[in-house]
């Protein structure tokens, strides 16, 4: 009774802490996961409430992944290397859990690619596509393929780049994900800025604008205006 108990708290905190990361409060985020990835370590540690192993491997793999791009995110790169490295394996093991499949490979892949691992980016943002679209995950197939176009866009590779960012918002826009076709506009309008086409880098600019705004989230509209404002060609 007790594990259950546990798990319905941790389940509630787990998503507060993912809210969190959407509207870029990080310090929120950080606490809620650091939190939990100690729940787990005492649990692996002690062995106290484990009904289901696969549970815990589970668990443990999707706090991680999340705490590794957190880190990412917020400067502590030693500790988002670590944690990134430590379940790097973990997560392109079968499972039964779609959050594990789709998404830590997913965070993984953004983690890595804030870290300036492209190679360990790239591979992730694959496999994360590759499973979304055998199961019809479309948010993660669509959360990737924009990872992959910002990567093209720094290899200046343009017209992939424009390709995978149209692709990307379609899936997303389809899907009504707000704040994920928020971040593809956002990618879209630096993509169309770093290619001197400041017209249309402008239009999408004020669509994230836009959608960060019906979200109430001040950090993300912040966000929007100083990557443009540092991406002035």
């Amino acid at each position: 009774m007790i594990f259950w108990t546990k798990r319905l708290v941790w389940h509630s905190l787990f998503n507060q802490g993912l809210c969190y990361i959407e509207i870029l409060e990080l310090d929120e985020a950080f606490r809620a996961f650091q939190y939990l990835h100690q729940e787990i370590l005492t649990i692996a540690e002690h062995g106290n409430y484990v009904e289901n192993g696969r549970f815990q491997n589970e668990v443990m793999s999707n706090i991680v992944s999340t705490l590794a791009l957190i880190c990412s995110k917020i400067g502590m790169s030693d500790e988002a290397i670590s944690l990134a490295d430590l379940c790097y394996g973990t997560v392109l093991m079968p499972s039964y859990d779609s959050w594990t499949q789709g998404y830590s490979r997913l965070f993984l892949g953004m983690a890595y690619q804030t870290l300036g691992d492209s190679r360990k980016s790239e591979f992730m943002f694959n496999n994360a596509i590759k499973y979304a679209r055998e199961s019809n995950y479309r948010q993660v197939e669509g959360k990737a393929i924009n990872g992959l176009a910002e990567m093209y866009r720094q290899k200046k590779d343009f017209q992939n780049a424009v390709l995978s960012h149209l692709s990307s918002i379609e899936i997303l826009n389809k899907i009504g994900a707000v704040c994920d076709l928020a971040e593809a506009y956002l990618q879209l309008g630096l993509t169309y800025q770093a290619m001197g086409e400041h017209d249309q880098a402008e239009e999408y600019k004020a669509k994230a604008l836009e959608l960060f705004a019906q979200m109430e989230a001040p950090k993300q509209i912040e966000r929007v205006n100083k990557a443009f404002g540092e991406n002035i060609q």
